[in-house]
């Protein structure tokens, strides 16, 4: 999750959609690891389950950030950590203020690889890369052929980003378009999680975004954070239960079994 060198953008004149600019000096001060690592480590632990124990590397780099405001709290620029799920599987995540924007996420298998380039946008393609290479006398040449992945939707949401901009009303279209000309446009969509809140009291169910789940993806961003000053090895006090996939996602399940969509150790791809 790097965010290139924001300190040198045009932070100042950033406008969201509604007229409100962008608070630059609490993003400063807050840092690039709980301001943006937290995309990856939802996904990661919706996918894999609870972690089970961190190693964290944190280092401030750029001590004078230059801005206009005096800053109480210098956090790190860079992190790096290594998360062990209890169900097996290991992640390496990156955050930084420093490398070039990247918000891609690569999941490896013995057969291949699962691949996204953008995890802050919910509708972003997932490519699927298989293991393939031919030899050429004594060397082996690896074929990185990547392929589309066919993904489900919801019912009654399966149509373009094209086709909702021909759908909204003159003035949500504009205020879009001028939040895309000022470069601040969120193609994360907030209301997900609201939304299965409300779904869940409507339907009389446990919500999938629960407070066990919520308490633990904190827990795992506070970690990586602050092993600035605590340093590298965390044991992780607080768990969850493996979340359920919703029930469009189950798409032609012939055996019915959810069991084989929970977090557990991935097998092939």
């Amino acid at each position: 999750m790097d965010g290139g060198l924001i300190y040198r953008s045009f932070y100042k004149g950033w406008v969201n959609e509604v007229g409100m600019r962008w608070p630059y000096w609490d993003e400063f001060e807050v840092g690039c690891t709980i301001e943006t690592a937290g995309y990856a480590v939802s996904w990661l632990t919706a996918y894999f389950g609870p972690v089970e124990s961190i190693t964290a590397f944190a280092t401030c780099r750029i001590p004078d950030l230059q801005t206009d405001v005096n800053l109480e709290v210098i956090p790190p620029q860079l992190t790096v950590a290594c998360l062990k799920f209890k169900a097996g599987p290991i992640a390496r995540l990156t955050t930084s203020y420093i490398a070039p924007p990247d918000h891609s996420l690569r999941i490896f298998g013995d057969a291949g690889v699962l691949s996204t380039d953008d995890v802050k946008a919910p509708r972003a393609p997932v490519y699927i890369t298989r293991n393939r290479s031919i030899r050429v006398g004594p060397k082996t040449i690896s074929i990185p052929w990547r392929k589309r992945y066919p993904l489900v939707a919801p019912p009654g949401q399966a149509f373009s980003t094209k086709a909702r901009m021909v759908t909204r009303s003159p003035r949500a279209l504009a205020r879009a378009l001028r939040a895309r000309f000022f470069h601040l446009r969120k193609w994360v969509d907030f209301c997900l999680g609201p939304s299965e809140l409300a779904t869940a009291i409507r339907e009389g169910r446990p919500c999938r975004l629960s407070p066990e789940y919520c308490l633990h993806n904190t827990e795992v961003l506070l970690a990586i954070h602050n092993s600035l000053e605590t340093g590298s090895n965390h044991k992780i006090t607080t768990s969850f239960a493996p979340m359920d996939p919703l029930p469009w996602a189950l798409r032609n399940n012939a055996d019915g079994q959810r069991s084989a969509f929970r977090s557990r150790v991935p097998g092939t791809l």
